[in-house]
């Protein structure tokens, strides 16, 4: 086979050995051409086996393909230059085109679009917004998405928990019969906090606590000023009712229900129980089991009588007197033109007081 200088093969199909110099195969001697075509033979042999795979459009190709590598590592390794585009794919001849990816079984089915305008679309092949998933979305411990123990409702919650049991969710809104209707849940409780410090708290059995993470009742309020406020909006603003425990007027210790005027405690709109047991109405300092202090600013003489609305029951009061220990007063209220007492002094012995009142 004569060689000429005018053999011509694309570069990556040239061999180190290869020469189209006929002089230096022509001085290399027979043994050297022999070499050189037997190289020749090969190259030629695998560009044969590439092009016995193309049929039609197809191109198959067996072992790694490398775009812009000569060392591909993968069985498809692009590498793409230092700027623009490491690898652009369009249908139709348009950049604004969708690209589909599909997985094949049994039948060709859409699993994930990139719409001409960006938005990407999972399970579903007109995404709506940015991203836009046809089911949940797992993320690390974290699952949103249609609920799994309904599907009429989507939930947020953790999917460290069995979220098929219908007590595990965290956050649940519904979409199709309580459409909008939210519910915040907890398996165990629910904390409230401010700056990552807790403030209220929910517990499984229903107790709300502020102030305190283990409340013991309905509502426990746990603080140096546990007050609950009542304000009228009827009234003028600063005007309001107080409950509170460790009272205003009465310290540590007392419970009182205060009314506020103007943002000022009124003591004597005040109903105080102090921590010996006294309770006073217009008075945070009561003297005895009841203390009743009748004068107020605007009644300084105190003229305001104490109203008892009530019929007695002489024969209920006697017998309710045999029950009591001794050293016990009751007043037995009116009938007609009397009212009763009724009481036992210190040794057993019962009395009784009736006094006759004149019509006026």
């Amino acid at each position: 086979m004569p060689f000429t200088s005018e053999l011509k093969y694309a570069p990556e199909f040239q061999h180190e050995d290869w020469v189209d110099n006929v002089d230096v195969v022509q001085a290399a001697g027979e043994d050297g051409f022999n070499r050189r075509f037997h190289d020749l033979e090969e190259e030629f042999a695998r560009i044969k086996a590439v092009l016995d795979n193309l049929t039609g459009e197809n191109l198959t190709v067996q072992g790694k393909v490398g775009i812009g590598t000569t060392s591909p590592q993968y069985r498809l390794d692009v590498q793409g230059p230092n700027s623009g585009h490491g690898l652009r794919v369009f249908a139709g001849g348009s950049t604004s085109s969708d690209f589909v990816f599909q997985a094949t079984n049994g039948a060709n089915t859409d699993i994930m679009s990139i719409k001409g305008n960006g938005n990407v679309g999972i399970g579903t092949t007109t995404p709506g917004e940015p991203l836009e998933v046809n089911g949940r979305i797992k993320s690390g411990a974290l699952t949103v998405g249609p609920w799994p123990a309904n599907p009429n409702y989507v939930f947020f919650g953790t999917n460290a928990l069995d979220q098929a049991s219908a007590g595990n969710y965290a956050l649940l809104q519904g979409v199709v019969a309580e459409k909008g209707a939210t519910f915040l849940n907890s398996p165990e409780y629910i904390r409230f906090s401010i700056g990552n410090a807790d403030k209220m708290i929910l517990t499984k059995d229903g107790n709300v606590g502020i102030g305190t993470t283990s409340p013991h009742r309905p509502l426990t309020i746990e603080s140096f000023d546990a007050s609950i406020s009542l304000q009228d909006l009827t009234l003028p603003r600063g005007t309001r009712w107080e409950i509170q425990a460790g009272a205003f007027f009465a310290g540590a210790g007392a419970f009182g229900i205060v009314q506020y005027d103007g943002g000022n405690a009124q003591e004597s709109r005040s109903v105080i129980v102090r921590q010996s047991g006294n309770v006073g109405i217009g008075t945070a300092s009561p003297q005895s089991k009841l203390h009743i202090d009748a004068t107020s600013p605007g009644n300084p003489s105190g003229f305001n009588p104490l109203i008892i609305v009530g019929q007695a029951h002489e024969i209920n009061a006697k017998s309710q007197l045999d029950s009591l220990p001794n050293n016990t007063l009751i007043f037995g209220g009116q009938s007609g033109d009397k009212i009763y007492f009724f009481w036992k002094d210190i040794s057993g012995k019962k009395y009784e007081l009736v006094l006759e009142g004149t019509e006026f």
